[in-house]
């Protein structure tokens, strides 16, 4: 999966902006407060909902009446839209139906239910949250620790991230 754009807005500190990415590997830095955990929590909310956010308090922008996230991601060569939005009402805040989906180029496949977007995210993209975290994001005092140690423990850690060494004993069964 590829990440390719990333519009958030009233999430976090993103009042509204967008965020492209290139194909390889990202890192995102800048000062504190800057917004680089908002981006990585937005596309948690895109692919997760409830399930990286039971709180949807800490991911709506304090003061907004609404958010949204819009994630275009590509897997196996086709482009997919992710789209999810939250609205804060006297009751709560709850996922807004009217901004709920999933497309494939122009094809639109879910609407209106978070448990099926949720469903179709995971059939579709063939991820789930401890995938994602467990190989893509790396948070910073990880990072550091990795960085520092020796390249053959590196390449050990990443190949156990991975699971290179299941992929290796497979392929040489």
């Amino acid at each position: 999966m590829i990440v390719r754009s990333l519009k958030l807005q009233g999430i976090r500190s993103w009042e509204d902006g967008e965020t492209k990415f290139s194909e390889g590997f990202t890192a995102i830095v800048g000062p504190k407060g800057a917004g680089k955990s908002s981006l990585i929590d937005g596309i948690e909310f895109a692919l997760f909902g409830d399930k990286a956010f039971p709180e949807y308090r800490a991911i709506i922008r304090e003061g907004s009446s609404s958010s949204e996230v819009e994630l275009n991601v590509a897997y196996r060569g086709k482009n997919y839209y992710i789209r999810r939005g939250l609205t804060r009402t006297q009751d709560g805040i709850t996922q807004d139906p009217s901004r709920l989906s999933i497309a494939l180029e122009d094809t639109i496949y879910t609407r209106n239910k978070a448990t099926d977007l949720d469903r179709d995210v995971k059939t579709f993209l063939n991820i789930d949250k401890n995938l994602l975290e467990n190989t893509c994001l790396t948070k910073q005092e990880e990072l550091k620790s990795l960085l520092n140690i020796g390249p053959r423990d590196r390449k050990r850690v990443i190949d156990e991230l991975l699971q290179l060494d299941a992929f290796e004993s497979a392929w040489q069964g």
